[in-house]
C-alpha cells in the first residue's frame, strides 16, 4: 500500500485492536516476486474507483458511505438511512479513512445497481459553532445521460 495511504489510515488503526476485531487492517503482506505482479498492479490502477454504502449497527444504527480515493476509502457516517428518493438530503459526518479492504468487509454494490447518482456537499459550521468533524449532505440525484 502506498505510504501516503498508509499514513491516512493512522487514525483508523489507532481506534482498533486487530487482535480483537475481524476488520481489515489495510496492511498487505509483501508479494512474492512474480513476473505477472506488475501487470496485475497496472490493471488494478486502471479500474474505476469504488464506493460502498454499508449498514452499521453500532451504538447508533446508521449507514456508512465510502468513496475510494488515493489508495484509501474516504468515509462518512450517515445517521439516518441513505435515501433512494430523488431530492432527499441526509447529513453525512466525515469519519476516519478506511482501508480499501473494508469495502468487502460486509459487501459491495456492483456497478449499475442501487447506489448510482450520489452527491456529497460539504456544510459550513453554523455561525458561532465549531464542529469537531466536517459535516456533509448526501443527496441522490438523476444521472445525466
Amino acid at each position: 500500500m502506498p505510504t501516503r495511504a498508509r499514513n491516512r489510515l493512522a487514525d483508523y488503526d489507532a481506534k482498533r485492536d486487530f487482535a480483537q476485531t475481524a476488520e481489515p487492517s489495510g496492511k498487505r503482506p509483501k508479494p512474492r516476486a512474480k513476473p505477472r505482479a506488475k501487470a496485475a498492479a497496472k490493471k488494478a490502477r486502471k479500474r474505476r474507483p469504488i464506493f460502498v454504502v454499508q449498514h452499521h449497527k453500532a451504538s447508533h444504527d446508521h449507514h456508512d458511505f465510502r468513496l475510494e480515493h488515493d489508495g484509501a476509502l474516504l468515509s462518512w457516517a450517515v445517521p439516518r438511512h441513505v435515501s433512494t428518493k430523488i431530492g432527499d438530503r441526509r447529513l453525512a459526518v466525515q469519519v476516519e479513512d478506511h482501508p480499501l479492504d473494508y469495502a468487502t468487509f460486509e459487501g459491495t454494490i456492483p456497478e449499475g445497481n442501487y447506489g448510482a447518482g450520489w452527491t456529497l456537499v460539504r456544510m459550513r459550521p453554523r455561525e458561532g459553532e465549531a464542529s469537531k468533524k466536517p459535516q456533509w449532505l448526501l443527496m441522490r440525484h438523476h444521472l445525466k445521460k
